[in-house]
């Protein structure tokens, strides 16, 4: 019988993150105007996310797609989610940089299988038991200066 209930409670544990894998939006002002966003990325390059107005880019370089995952063991999903978007940021300027482009525009949420319109001004983060995800995508362009 104890072997029973030890089955039956290890296969609610094993469940439990998947139940737990949900997309929630959090506020990209929120993360961008904190300290460690500012650590993270420096000042250095102009992002714009979504419909935000830019100027007309000089050249247009290339699309960059990103997906980082972030362990979110004994954080909260707010913080998970805040340390894999700043990973999706900071791999999106390594590919700004590695192609020559000085700015990332169009910045959207781009989910594996969600193609829910995301509110503006938010990302998406999938957010489980151990784990945070977030997948980014954007061009890559060259603004006058």
């Amino acid at each position: 019988m104890k072997g029973l209930v030890t089955i039956l409670i290890s296969g609610v544990m094993l469940a439990s993150p998947a139940m737990a894998d949900e997309i929630t939006e959090f506020s990209i002002d929120d993360v961008m105007t904190s300290v460690r966003a500012k650590e993270t990325l420096k000042d250095d390059m102009p992002f714009y996310y979504g419909d935000q107005d830019y100027s007309t880019p000089v050249k247009v370089l290339s699309e960059a797609t990103t997906q980082q995952k972030i362990n979110g063991f004994l954080k909260s999903d707010r913080n998970a989610c805040e340390l894999a978007f700043l990973a999706a940021m900071k791999e999106l300027k390594a590919i700004a940089i590695a192609k020559g482009g000085n700015a990332v525009v169009n910045i959207h949420s781009n989910l594996d299988g969600d193609s829910v319109e995301r509110k503006s001004g938010t990302y998406a983060c999938i957010s489980k038991t151990t784990v945070a995800q977030v997948s980014l995508t954007g061009s890559v362009v060259i603004l006058e200066d």
